[in-house]
């Protein structure tokens, strides 16, 4: 599991307002291409996590680390333990082999592009 260490989203304004959500951007830029560089074309992916930046992950690597369709879902999920993560891992990874769609608690969003 990693965490990005980054602020929560600071919305609109002027100024140190504006500095603070860019430095923010930034950090999270230099986390995503910190995660994705281990990832390989051949990889399935599954995005998982609070907020939008599970979402902004995805597309960060669908642009720039050329794995676009390699992620099958984006899920919100709060943080979990390391046997939680593994159970959810194993969950959505069987269900996608069989076809069936995980447990009704879960949010699951395919790639809509």
């Amino acid at each position: 599991m990693l965490y990005s260490g980054a602020e929560p989203h600071i919305p609109g304004g002027r100024g140190s307002r504006r500095r603070l959500e860019a430095h923010r951007q930034e950090a999270l830029r230099h986390f995503y291409k910190a995660v994705a560089r281990p990832l390989e074309p051949g990889d399935t992916i599954v995005s998982l996590g609070s907020g939008m930046c599970k979402h902004e992950f995805r597309r960060h690597i669908e642009r720039h680390q050329g794995l676009a369709g390699r992620v099958i879902a984006v899920i919100a999920a709060p943080r979990m333990t390391d046997a939680e993560l593994i159970a959810c891992a194993e969950a959505i990874f069987n269900a996608d082999r069989s076809g069936t769609p995980p447990g009704a608690a879960e949010e699951r969003t395919r790639r809509r592009m």
